[in-house]
């Protein structure tokens, strides 16, 4: 709909008592609902409506951030958040991606605790976010209240929602001005007798953007004043720092003293232990008068050229910011290392893509020629399949609490969005996809699963959707079966295959084949698969039984290691609960 031509024909409409009445009342319900509007900057003689050049976007709805602002938010974004710091949602928000859940419901909550910006805001109600299409949303509303908030996403989207008593206006951050059919429909039978309006917040924007535009939205709408269009890129930017900020701080209204606190905070805590991961606890101190044998020797891992010879790689920040230095005189880059270990780098132009050196224990050049070609068995593939699905769903757990307790719908609706709420943990998945069709197993009726996931009675169509995502998991849960003894150990066993996808669109016999040889696998004592699940398993049952550390492992820090030359010995090191880690890499015979 053409905003201009609706208002030039409501100027030029020749009007009667009666109708100018009508037109009186739908002024003061707009007022009533944008009570922050003012008309008293409006030329008052005016004689014909103004020409579009005139109704340009307003610039007034300025960020008040600056750049110490937005280089905060970059200083997460390339850093591994711990627990307790930012979340995964956190880091996913600075990093210029998609809003989650998570953080919506937290923007949420602080706009209900937070006072009103206005004098005589309107009475109004904030729902909890809604995913359409998960079958399991309940909208509270309040007759008493004017207006009521609605977060709604629909796949990755998000939209800002408004119920009034006689309408639902939505917002939505494209260019379209339209709302997807089947959230059309959701809106209609969830609001039969209220007409639906949708307006477009932005005239171009991307889509992971939708987010902060609802949120914004959400917060002028209550605040009375209607949403900008604004959607320029430092615009942008800046509402993206500026949201990350107060959800940081808990405060709608942070200041730039709150984020130098923020940079204060994080220069303190930024610490190097992670360093004697790559050290072992026995390494005596070197030098050039050390009476330590030839026999022994210890290996630092050195980055790939591809990330010595960039200052941008993502920091963690659990590493210092100058852990990468510059060797003075060689042009090349190590590693700092604690001060009983001294790096060679003698030959650096000649091993320029060395990813590995040998630091010896005594100035024998025959025992320091052979360690340095001497290098451990690098980690199989295997391996590092096992590793990838276990940092995921580290990095999940510690952005959210799914457990055993929890409820069929809750994991229905988990499994069949597939993570669209911005979480990503293939193992996570796999878990849940276990517990639902175990929980399934328990119910008798299809009167029975409909009541627990809230669907309508008679509907087919729903019940066998839930029917085929049970069936799709079976497969794991014959996998788990097969170290059935473990307990709740025998999830790990998850882990031990590493397409997924292609696993559950299997024919039976395929799948057959595949669990039996992975049982073949296990039971033979020379394949080496089950010492690797086995070194697993206890990370695996902290994740599941909550009880995972707050404090930093390995396995926190394995995505920034992935595309790294990496030896098997790192295998226990990443899967050891033990915060302090060690790698010890005996030396090899020539």
């Amino acid at each position: 709909m053409d905003d201009y031509k609706v208002f030039r024909d409501l100027a030029t409409h020749p009007y009667s008592l009666r109708s100018l009445r009508m037109l009186g009342s739908a002024l003061a319900i707009i007022k009533n609902r944008y009570s922050q509007f003012s008309t008293s900057d409006l030329d008052t003689d005016l004689w014909e409506f103004p020409s579009r050049e005139h109704f340009t976007e307003s610039k007034d709805t300025d960020i008040p951030v600056n750049r110490r602002w937005t280089d905060y938010m970059k200083i997460i974004a390339d850093s591994n958040p711990d627990h307790g710091d930012e979340s995964q949602s956190m880091w996913r928000l600075a990093g210029n991606d998609h809003l989650d859940v998570i953080v919506v419901t937290k923007y949420i909550k602080l706009l209900q605790l937070s006072s009103p910006s206005s004098p005589s805001p309107p009475s109004h109600r904030t729902q909890q976010p809604i995913i359409v299409g998960t079958g399991a949303n309940t909208i509270v509303i309040d007759p008493e209240v004017k207006m009521t908030l609605l977060p709604i996403q629909y796949e990755n989207s998000w939209f800002a929602a408004v119920a009034y008593a006689d309408c639902i206006h939505v917002y939505n951050s494209d260019n379209e001005g339209a709302m997807p059919p089947e959230m059309q429909k959701w809106l209609s039978s969830t609001f039969p007798t209220r007409q639906i309006r949708c307006c477009a917040l932005t005239e171009a924007s991307e889509q992971k953007d939708s987010g902060l535009f609802m949120l914004l939205a959400m917060r002028m709408l209550v605040s009375g004043r209607a949403p900008t269009r604004r959607n320029d890129r430092e615009f942008v930017r800046y509402l993206r720092a500026k949201t990350f900020i107060e959800l940081l701080t808990g405060n709608l209204n942070a200041s730039d003293q709150d984020v130098e606190t923020l940079h204060e905070a994080f220069d303190k805590d930024t610490s190097c232990y992670f360093d004697d991961a790559f050290v072992s606890h026995h390494s005596s101190p070197c030098g050039p008068d050390s009476s330590s044998t030839a026999d022994t020797g210890t290996v630092a891992q050195m980055p790939p050229e591809s990330v010595r010879s960039t200052e941008d790689q993502p920091v963690p920040f659990d590493m210092c910011v100058t852990s990468w230095g510059t060797s003075t005189g060689s042009g090349s880059y190590s590693r700092r290392l604690p001060s009983q270990v001294v790096s060679s780098r003698s030959n650096a132009n000649a091993q320029d893509n060395a990813t590995e050196i040998t630091v010896p224990n005594s100035r024998n050049t025959e025992g320091r020629s052979r360690n340095r070609s001497a290098t451990p068995p690098s980690m199989p593939q295997e391996c590092k399949n096992i590793l990838q699905l276990l940092s995921e769903a580290v990095v999940f757990h510690r952005s959210s609490r799914l457990t055993g307790s929890s409820d069929l719908a809750t994991l229905w609706s988990f499994i069949r969005n597939d993570f669209s709420n911005g979480f990503k943990s293939e193992f996570y998945r796999r878990y849940n996809g276990v517990l639902f069709y175990e929980k399934m197993l328990g119910l008798h009726s299809d009167r029975e699963i409909a009541t627990l996931l809230e669907l309508p009675l008679g509907n087919a169509r729903d019940l066998q959707e839930v029917k085929k995502l049970q069936s799709r998991f079976k497969v794991w849960h014959e996998i788990c079966q097969l170290r059935n003894s473990w307990g709740k150990g025998r999830y790990t066993l998850l882990c031990a295959v590493s397409d997924g996808s292609s696993l559950e669109r299997a024919s039976s016999e395929q799948k057959e084949s595949k669990l039996s040889r992975l049982k073949s696998r296990l039971e033979d004592e020379e394949d080496p698969l089950s010492g690797w699940i086995n070194s697993a398993r206890e990370l695996c049952c902290s994740l599941i039984e909550d009880r995972f550390p707050r404090d930093r492992l390995m396995i926190d820090n394995y995505h920034l290691k992935a595309s790294w030359t990496l030896y098997e010995p790192e295998f226990a090191a990443y899967t050891s609960m033990n915060p302090n880690a060690t790698i010890e890499i005996e030396r090899m015979a020539a």
